[in-house]
């Protein structure tokens, strides 16, 4: 089934929105981080590869999930399959930020249901204008 991708709006609980980063770079996570709270975001997981941050999925609810591809173990792609055929988290917008710029790559994730696509490297004014336009 496909995720309702149609307005790819984000809207966060009472408490705030809750996002989880997963990139095996941990100066690349501190980073995404640092860029949120400049957005105002401050509830931030993070998630070294897809299988630790598909764990904090099942123990956390997340409004939005920021991943890297190439990943050891279960990698950014493979993880959004994962978060797709869950029905549990199929709707909660997903970007894939990446280095990965091939067109067949940026197809694959298109077709695994990916919100959307930021190609590295990226800086604050990058994330400001994809992730805020989700931003309800």
């Amino acid at each position: 089934m496909e995720p309702d991708r149609s307005e790819n709006k984000i809207t966060g609980s009472e408490d705030g929105l809750k996002v989880l980063v997963v990139d095996d770079s941990l100066v690349i996570r501190r980073l995404v981080k640092i860029y949120l709270g400049r957005m105002g975001i401050e509830g931030i997981a993070e998630a070294p590869n897809g299988r630790k941050a598909f764990e904090k999925l099942s123990t956390d609810k997340f409004d939005l999930i920021i991943s890297d591809w190439s990943m050891p173990g279960k990698t950014g792609l493979n993880f959004l399959k994962a978060v797709r055929a869950d029905k549990r988290y199929r709707k909660i917008p997903f970007v894939m930020l990446t280095a990965e710029g091939l067109k067949r790559s940026i197809a694959e994730a298109a077709e695994a249901g990916v919100t959307k696509y930021i190609l590295k490297p990226f800086n604050f004014e990058t994330i400001e204008k994809e992730i805020g336009s989700m931003l309800a």
